[in-house]
């Protein structure tokens, strides 16, 4: 972090200097301010050339911090130093903001963070842990001879007795829903969120609720298939990763209203130590569904689960890659592809340096350019993996495959998303019309070959990817 700071400490060194303390300072409050000058030059040096200690760093800061506290600054200064954010500035933040024990570090790869409060770790996201496993799990159990009062225990997570589904590849160390958390999907499908209301699904003319359910009733009534090809247990799924997940990460915990009012100056729990605004930060990262460690993992491991700490057993709340993460991982992978294989990396990395700034005591300017290129680089996730799909829906149809159905839904569930992101780059009118292009159920005819080509054409344009990416994925 020390590195980082330097070209700004340089700026409040040179400001300081030539702004000086204000003429209608009093002599106790003067000397105050010339103290604090001292201090702050005689700590600050080793930064500029990478060589001061923590300690140096610390006094440095609490230097400028005193000096901003004390009203030193004129009113007037033309070329001030002290900020809003500087005079909120305490302890905690400023050991972060030097690298100490707060979570800082410039080479930071995994999303673990220490309390600024206490010696424990400020991150936590069960709550999304929960959901994400539930969303897991009830694709497999869409099946022929389902109820949809079967299906609703998942939505509902009202079984306290419900065991999470096992693997063959591996044993994990919960092995109940509750033994994570007892949240539901029920109680985060999206809805109108602050000032933004994202509406009926586009297509259907219902809202996310009263489509999920649908789709529970048509499982029962018709199985995993319904008579006009619709594959439920893929609608279902990555239907609920779009109207819970990701509306949830990009446009509730990250819509203004929630993050940039949140408070960061002190702990809003006993347990955990964080403040608000780190909170709602672990929320959306919970719902982006990666392993605390998913940057340093291959490709292949960030699909899935790996067992980083070779325990032998599997930790859902730090060992999993859930379904949003493993698709930015596997659209990644694209021979042939002009992307930069960079989905992945580029969230995860966000994700972590977005915190680190919050933890580091930053306001909305410090954080803000990762939000970003987080919603930014998720809908971009989404729109290549519509892309994927609508490349296999058109290599079904030419070699008369029975994956039709599949790889349809997939490509719809996936279309649906883009709708639930509150900074979604596509027009409502775009979106509105691939919809439309799209339809409510696949189809089989030649014609709808050129139409998928009209869909990817469409996404190329507003994602800018290029011919490669959109023939390779």
């Amino acid at each position: 972090m020390i590195n980082k700071i330097k070209i700004t400490l340089f700026s409040l060194m040179v400001g300081i200097f030539v702004v000086g303390c204000s003429e209608d300072d009093d002599p106790v409050t003067a000397d105050s301010c010339t103290t604090n000058l001292m201090t702050y030059s005689e700590n600050a040096t080793g930064l500029f050339d990478g060589t001061a200690t923590q300690e140096e760093c610390e006094a440095a800061y609490t230097a400028i911090m005193e000096y901003c506290a004390d009203g030193c600054e004129a009113d007037d200064a033309e070329d001030g130093v002290c900020t809003d954010d500087m005079e909120a500035w305490d302890a905690a933040a400023i050991t972060a903001l030097c690298g100490g024990d707060s979570g800082g570090g410039d080479d930071l790869t995994t999303y673990e963070f220490t309390s600024r409060f206490q010696n424990t770790s400020s991150v936590k996201y069960t709550g999304q842990t929960v959901r994400n496993l539930l969303i897991r799990d009830i694709k497999g159990n869409v099946a022929d001879g389902v109820t949809a009062a079967e299906l609703l225990v998942f939505y509902e997570n009202d079984d306290a007795t419900a065991e999470i589904a096992t693997s063959s590849s591996y044993t994990a160390d919960q092995i109940y829903y509750y033994d994570i958390e007892t949240k539901n999907l029920s109680g985060k499908i999206a809805s109108s969120s602050f000032d933004w209301d994202p509406g009926n699904v586009i297509g259907y003319d219902m809202t996310p609720d009263e489509l999920v359910k649908a789709w529970f009733d048509a499982a029962e009534s018709e199985g995993q298939e319904t008579s006009d090809g619709v594959n439920v247990a893929q609608m279902v799924a990555k239907g609920l990763a779009a109207m819970v997940g990701y509306y949830q990460a990009t446009s509730v915990y990250f819509h203004p209203e929630k993050l940039d009012v949140a408070d960061n100056t002190e702990s809003a729990n006993d347990d955990y130590g964080y403040t608000n605004m780190e909170h709602y930060w672990d929320e959306s990262f919970g719902y982006f569904g990666a392993s605390v460690d998913y940057l340093n993992l291959s490709n292949t491991n960030k699909r899935g689960a790996y067992d980083t700490d070779m325990s032998g057993s599997m930790d859902y709340k730090t060992e999993y890659n859930f379904d949003w993460a493993a698709y930015a991982a596997k659209r990644d992978d694209c021979t042939g592809c002009d992307h930069d294989g960079s989905f992945a990396s580029t969230i995860m990395s966000a994700y972590i340096d977005g915190r680190e700034a919050i933890t580091a005591g930053g306001g909305v300017s410090s954080y803000d350019p990762h939000r970003m290129t987080i919603v930014n680089t998720w809908e971009k996730v989404v729109a290549a993996n519509i892309v994927h799909y609508a490349n296999s829906v058109q290599d079904d149809i030419a070699s008369g495959s029975s994956d039709l159905n599949k790889h349809w839904s997939e490509m719809r569930a996936f279309g649906l998303a883009l709708q639930f992101n509150y900074y979604k780059v596509i027009s409502d009118t775009d979106l509105t019309e691939m919809i439309t292009l799209m339809g409510n159920a696949p189809s089989s005819d030649i014609s709808y070959i050129d139409t998928m080509d009209q869909i990817k054409t469409m996404i190329g344009e507003v994602y800018m990817f290029t011919a490669n990416d959109l023939a390779n994925w």
